[in-house]
């Protein structure tokens, strides 16, 4: 308990009795901790001994992600700067001649760019599906026919991209349709 202070000093929200007060309201409402106390920088996911500047991927205290590849400003030199005079001179992408790995790639690295969707249909054409629980992309094993089968589930041996080893594993597994996303409903 605070005694010995002016009667101004209680009223005022700027003082070290309005710290005080806030600091009471903190401890019964987390949202206002932060507001208060703050973050403990090393909590925030950042590389503290660089001697970079952290701005450039550093996405911001609550985002949990550092920023993608795709984000980040690099200093180039001008004559490198040529996409809007060539911009209409390149070819159209053709994902239909890309591998599964460089599809792979573009679907993460681009999460919701227009490019994902494009990937994400080229990826279905060629028998990939993703299930949307598990977040992975999984296709039937080539020249397998699934064990179990009826009209809302099957199991079987699938192939399925791991995105934490990047690299294509096998497993069995039981899929239930409704849980695989499907282009066509969207």
């Amino acid at each position: 308990m605070v005694t010995n202070i002016s009667p101004g000093m209680l009223t005022d929200q700027y003082g070290i009795a309005g710290l005080m007060a806030m600091l009471h309201q903190a401890n019964s409402n987390p949202n206002l901790f932060a507001l208060t106390i703050g973050y403990d920088v090393t909590s925030l996911n950042m590389n503290l001994g660089t001697k970079e500047r952290l701005y450039h991927t550093f996405p911001g205290p609550w985002n949990e992600k550092p920023l993608k590849p795709h984000e980040i400003d690099y200093p180039v030199p001008p004559e490198y700067l040529i996409f809007n005079s060539i911009r209409d001179k390149l070819a159209q992408i053709k994902l239909t001649s890309y591998c599964e790995d460089l599809l792979f790639f573009l679907f993460y690295c681009l999460a919701g760019e227009h490019l994902q969707a494009e990937v994400g249909a080229e990826l279905y054409s060629r028998e990939w599906r993703f299930h949307k629980d598990e977040g992975i992309w999984i296709t039937r094993k080539q020249g397998s026919q699934p064990l179990e089968q009826s009209s809302n589930y099957e199991r079987g041996s699938y192939i399925y991209f791991d995105t934490n080893t990047w690299s294509k594993n096998q497993k069995e597994m039981l899929i239930e349709y409704d849980r695989l996303d499907d282009p066509s409903n969207q």
